[in-house]
């Protein structure tokens, strides 16, 4: 399954895959997956936390190249075991965290990826661990925006009274 984060680059993704001789159905167009299908491409909007509770392991797209970088914890919080290539962009502290915690492992290239996604599903012990640790390490930081919002809300409050 591939999930594009921007659902209009879904053209050139399925012409990309037909031409490497892959056998794609894509969502927006309502095409059924039938036995032969290879790939599904869900390129649609809005739909990626639905793919990243289906999917027990999520690569995070992109960051096997410069471009690459996307934030985590959706995935974590999720279910996903994740896996990343090492452009982490301005996460770089998320991931550390996570792969220190065994949360999440980075991948070098293509064939480290499908080791690492081979590893993962042969093990379930291991995927479900990973995916634990991920939602547990997410969750945690998940009262990060009320902390900071208690302690901004009484200077607001001050600056209102001072106009």
């Amino acid at each position: 399954i591939i999930v594009p984060r921007h659902a209009e680059r879904g053209d050139a993704i399925a012409a990309a895959l037909t031409t490497a001789g892959r056998t794609v159905a894509r969502r927006s167009r309502g095409e059924p997956i039938a036995p032969t299908t290879q790939i599904y491409l869900a390129d649609t909007m809005g739909e990626l936390g639905l793919f990243y509770r289906l999917a027990p392991v999520a690569f995070i797209g992109k960051s096997l190249t410069a471009a690459g970088g996307h934030n985590p914890v959706e995935p974590a919080l999720l279910g996903a075991a994740i896996l990343s290539g090492p452009a982490v962009g301005n996460f770089t502290g998320l991931y550390r965290d996570l792969v220190a915690a065994d949360a999440a492992e980075l991948v070098a290239d293509g064939p480290a990826l499908a080791a690492a996604v081979d590893r993962l599903l042969g093990d379930p012990a291991l995927r479900r661990g990973r995916a634990e640790r991920a939602a547990s390490y997410a969750a945690a930081g998940g009262g990060v925006l009320d902390a900071v919002v208690a302690r901004l809300l009484p200077l607001m409050k001050q600056g209102d009274a001072a106009a």
